[in-house]
């Protein structure tokens, strides 16, 4: 492994065994307690988090540490390293925030694991945190913005409570939590009423919602076909029907026949 030292003032690069920055002239503190001052080359450094220069040094055996401050932690994440503000660290086993400047713990150490999310997902919090098996969301503040009380969070502000799907977002409850499933294409957060993907209601209907919950195929159906573009092949007990371009034909067909109307409409 590479080991590596910058000066924590200057933020060059310095050579392993200095004492002093050849640069700006800053004294080096080492962060392992070996007689010689040197840098121990199983530390590997992870990345420069903010620009008054303290930064995340270590790995998993040897354990990761703030330099010039006290705590030593099992991990460290180092995705979205953008932050400065926080950062997840583990503790005993536990996941929490810290400011990596100061030392100030954001967020207690209480979550088993977590799950960044990306930008397009971002409809309440930026962390999903898990806890005793339940997830919720939090900011980079490490204030709770979903509580823990989901047994999953999908995207788009899909959540799934006792086992129901429901939609959340901006902290509002935009679609109840009653569906086995909620469909939606991968652009479902940016509505738009092309290509959505049926639901399936608690009662095991199938039908097709928009985004924000409005009833676009009502849940009264065995089986629905995405075709494309808007058009549903539908079924009710063994007899089809479709839904192309808002043109309902009732589930009086066979599904060759309603194959064919539907392509009728392609044309």
């Amino acid at each position: 492994m590479i080991s590596i030292m910058y000066c924590l003032h200057c933020f060059k690069e310095i050579n392993d065994d200095s004492l002093y920055c050849q640069y700006c002239g800053t004294k080096v503190y080492p962060i392992n307690n070996t007689n010689s001052g040197k840098h121990n080359e199983s530390i590997d450094i992870k990345f420069i988090l903010s620009s008054i220069g303290y930064f995340i040094d270590g790995n998993k055996s040897a354990g990761f540490v703030i330099l010039n401050k006290n705590n030593v932690f099992e991990d460290v994440c180092t995705e979205d390293s953008q932050y400065f503000d926080s950062i997840l660290v583990k503790k005993n086993g536990k996941w929490g925030l810290i400011n990596p400047s100061t030392g100030i713990i954001l967020c207690d150490f209480i979550y088993d694991k977590f799950k960044l999310l990306e930008d397009c997902d971002k409809d309440n919090g930026e962390i999903v945190v898990y806890s005793n098996g339940l997830c919720g969301e939090i900011d980079r503040d490490g204030n709770i913005i979903l509580p823990i009380i989901y047994n999953e969070i999908g995207s788009c502000g899909r959540v799934k409570y006792q086992g129901l799907w429901g939609c959340v977002r901006n902290g509002e409850q935009i679609i109840p939590c009653e569906y086995i499933k909620l469909g939606g294409g991968e652009n479902w957060g940016e509505y738009s009423k092309n290509e959505l993907e049926p639901s399936q209601y608690k009662n095991g209907k199938w039908g097709v919602i928009d985004a924000n919950g409005r009833i676009i195929l009502e849940f009264e159906y065995d089986e629905i076909k995405v075709v494309y573009d808007f058009i549903y092949k539908i079924r009710k007990g063994d007899k089809w029907g479709c839904l192309c371009n808002s043109e309902f034909t009732p589930c009086d067909y066979s599904l060759e026949e309603i194959g064919k109307i539907c392509d009728s409409y392609d044309m």
